[in-house]
C-alpha cells in the first residue's frame, strides 16, 4: 500500500482554532486517503494558542493523544497510519501551502466529489466535514468563490455513495469519560455552554442564552437527576446548584491541563447523556435524521430559521 506524505507536515490554523476546527482537516485527509486507496503518514496540526483565552499545553499534535490512530476505518477498510516515513514503504507526496480558510477541503487534491455522503459513526466526534459535504451534495458549495450559498440548493439526482467514518477516542479519553459517567449515572442532562470561543463575537441578544438564568430554565425543563455543564473555566458563569456539575467538581477533570483533552472527555460525557443540549442549533437538527442534540440554548427568530451561517447554525 502507498502512503500519503504531506510535505508541509505542520498544518497550522489561526490563533482561535480549537480541537474541532483542526480535526476537520484530519478527517478530510483520511477520507481522501480512502478514496484514493492510500494509507497515511500522519502530519502534525497546529492548535490555536489563544483558543478559549488560554493556550493548550500542546501547540502541535498528530492527534495520537486524543484519537485511537491504530483503529480508524472507513466502510470497514482500515486506514493505516504511520508517525513517520519508513524506507521500506512507497510514498506519494503532496505539498500544502497557504490553505484557504485554514481548511484542506479547499485544496484540489482533498476537495471531495459531491457524490459522497459522510457519516460519522461515533457522534461524540464533531466535525464540519459531514455538513459541508451535505451542502456539496446539494449543489450549495461554490468551489471557485470558496463559499456556501443556500440559494443554490438542489436535490441531487443521484444516489450518494455513503462513507461510514469509524474514529474513536483514545483509551485515555474513554477511561476518564467512563469514570465521570459512572458518577453521573444514567439519568443526566449535558449542556455545552460556549462561554469562551464565541461569546465575545456574538450580539448581546445571543449572549443572554448562555447566562445562568437560561441554563436553569433548560435544566428545569427536562428535570433529570443530574446535570453536567461543559463550559471552559476562562469565561464560565460560576454558580452552584445541587446536582449541577462542572469540570472543577471532579478532581480527575480539574487536573487536566490540556484543554483539548478536556474537550474530548467532555464530548464523550455529552454522548452518554440522556438529554443533550448544544449552545447553537446543530446542523443535524435541520438536515439529518441522525440528530446529535435534543435541544439548544440559543433561540432563533423565525426570520433567521433558514440561515446556514454561524451563529444560526453550528457543527459542534
Amino acid at each position: 500500500m502507498t502512503y500519503l506524505f504531506i510535505e508541509s507536515r505542520q498544518i497550522k490554523n489561526g490563533p482561535d482554532a480549537g480541537f474541532a476546527h483542526i480535526f476537520n482537516n484530519f478527517v478530510n485527509i483520511i477520507i481522501s486517503c480512502y478514496i484514493k486507496n492510500l494509507d497515511l503518514i500522519s502530519p502534525y496540526f497546529g492548535f490555536g494558542g489563544d483558543f478559549n483565552g488560554s493556550g493548550s499545553i500542546r501547540t502541535l499534535t498528530n492527534f495520537s493523544e486524543y484519537i485511537d490512530l491504530d483503529n480508524i476505518y472507513i466502510n470497514n477498510r482500515k486506514i493505516n497510519i504511520l508517525s513517520k516515513p519508513d524506507k521500506n514503504i512507497k510514498i506519494q507526496k503532496i505539498k500544502l501551502n497557504n490553505l484557504e480558510q485554514c481548511q484542506v477541503r479547499w485544496h484540489p487534491w482533498f476537495f471531495l466529489d459531491k457524490k459522497y455522503e459522510i457519516i460519522m459513526i461515533n457522534k461524540y466526534l464533531k466535525t464540519s466535514v459531514d455538513v459541508f459535504q451535505y451542502h456539496n451534495m446539494h449543489n450549495m458549495v461554490n468551489y471557485e468563490n470558496k463559499n456556501v450559498d443556500i440559494n443554490k440548493y438542489k436535490i441531487p439526482q443521484f444516489e450518494p455513495e455513503k462513507l461510514y467514518i469509524d474514529i474513536k477516542y483514545s483509551k485515555r479519553v474513554i477511561e476518564i469519560g467512563e469514570k465521570i459517567t459512572e458518577l453521573l449515572g444514567n439519568n443526566y442532562l449535558c449542556i455545552h455552554n460556549r462561554r469562551g470561543d464565541h461569546v465575545d463575537i456574538l450580539e448581546e441578544d445571543f449572549n443572554k442564552f448562555t447566562e445562568k438564568e437560561n441554563l436553569i430554565k433548560k435544566i428545569a425543563k427536562y428535570n433529570l437527576e443530574k446535570t453536567y455543564i461543559m463550559s471552559h473555566p476562562y469565561k464560565k458563569i460560576k454558580w452552584k446548584q445541587e446536582n449541577v456539575y462542572f469540570c472543577e467538581d471532579f478532581d480527575i477533570l480539574n487536573n487536566i491541563e490540556d484543554n483539548n483533552l478536556l474537550y474530548c472527555v467532555e464530548s464523550y460525557i455529552m454522548e452518554k447523556a440522556k438529554i443533550k443540549i448544544s449552545t447553537f442549533r446543530h446542523w443535524s437538527n435541520i438536515y439529518s435524521d441522525r440528530k446529535y442534540y435534543d435541544d439548544y440554548l440559543v433561540e432563533i427568530d423565525n426570520s433567521k430559521k433558514n440561515e446556514i451561517s454561524f451563529p444560526y447554525i453550528h457543527y459542534n
